[in-house]
């Protein structure tokens, strides 16, 4: 089911009268809304078939999912993580780490969250609140000889795209693998701003040219990351509202290169009435460029390397 919506949802704005009509935008919304009633309850009468159940599996390496969320979307995350568990290509472990200055015990979590857990769900409590950056953080640190998938918590992913990410990954296993991504545009060797980066669609990699967008997750293979990948008072002083930017500078820091897939997606979202996102305040807001300049400052004035050398020369 939300492999027929996403698809619909996703649909070119190919004819140029009906886009000026706004008929696209239109059927996205209509979509948008039946999908937020119809999945859901589509999930609550399958959730107990065996195949919607992710098998206990400790391999050598594993593949794990890693995300994170906060008080405004936690009521419906649990949507996400069933489009998780129910991927055609598994995880052998989903993680949701949660921070203790917004949720101080499991049991305030709500139940439908709670009882996927049955079904291979991991929730842990973290110390601190580093916002987005808890999605990798923790789990970089406690599994760095396995490969992390990063996902974000307000989308109905359809079920190929871990099966995406992991065909690429066997093409390319030393690189970082995304479904969704941005050309980094240069003019007159000047880094342009965040708005003018081009959203790319189809297959590119290996290159230093793009970066990874989280919502179409991202994978990343072990030591694929610089080593100030976890300096948390670092991103915390300079990048705190923009993991995607500092997860760009930490791979192009240890010289990781990154793979666009052929995945195609508009991303279905999971609608959450009180929902606080970042996306509008980091790109129409300017705050990804402020991020972007104040970091690479540092990195230049402080470190005596310019992450972006080999991309501007």
């Amino acid at each position: 089911m939300i492999n027929f919506f996403d698809k619909i949802y996703s649909i070119k704005d190919k004819y140029r009268v009906l886009k000026k009509l706004r008929f696209y935008s239109a059927l996205r919304f209509i979509v948008r809304i039946i999908a937020n009633v119809l999945v859901p309850l589509h999930y609550n009468f399958t959730n107990l078939f065996v195949c919607n159940t992710l098998k206990a599996n400790r391999k050598k390496q594993q593949i794990i999912v890693s995300l994170t969320s906060f008080p405004q979307r936690i009521g419906r995350i649990w949507i996400v993580i069933e489009s998780i568990i129910r991927q055609k290509n598994k995880p052998d472990r989903i993680i949701l780490w949660l921070s203790l200055n917004q949720f101080k015990t499991l049991e305030l979590l709500p139940k439908k969250l709670l009882n996927l857990q049955k079904r291979g769900l991991e929730i842990r409590l973290c110390n601190d609140d580093l916002r987005s950056h808890k999605k990798y953080y923790y789990a970089f640190q406690e599994f760095p000889h396995d490969v992390i998938i990063t996902l974000d918590d307000d989308v109905i992913y359809n079920s190929n795209l871990i099966k995406h990410l992991l065909r690429t990954h066997k093409k390319f296993p030393f690189a970082i693998i995304c479904n969704h991504a941005s050309k980094i545009n240069i003019k007159n060797k000047q880094i342009l701003p965040y708005a003018r980066w081009t959203n790319i669609k189809k297959e590119i990699g290996p290159t230093n040219e793009i970066m990874p967008i989280g919502v179409g997750g991202v994978l990343y293979p072990p030591d694929s990351m610089y080593k100030d990948v976890t300096d948390v008072n670092t991103f915390k002083e300079y990048c705190i509202n923009a993991d995607d930017i500092w997860l760009n500078f930490m791979c192009r820091l240890k010289g990781t290169l990154v793979v666009k897939t052929k995945y195609k997606s508009n991303y279905l979202p999971v609608i959450n009435l009180n929902n606080s996102a970042l996306n509008t305040s980091n790109i129409h807001g300017g705050l990804n460029d402020k991020h972007f300049n104040q970091l690479r400052n540092y990195y230049i004035k402080i470190k005596n390397v310019d992450p972006f050398y080999d991309l501007i020369n």
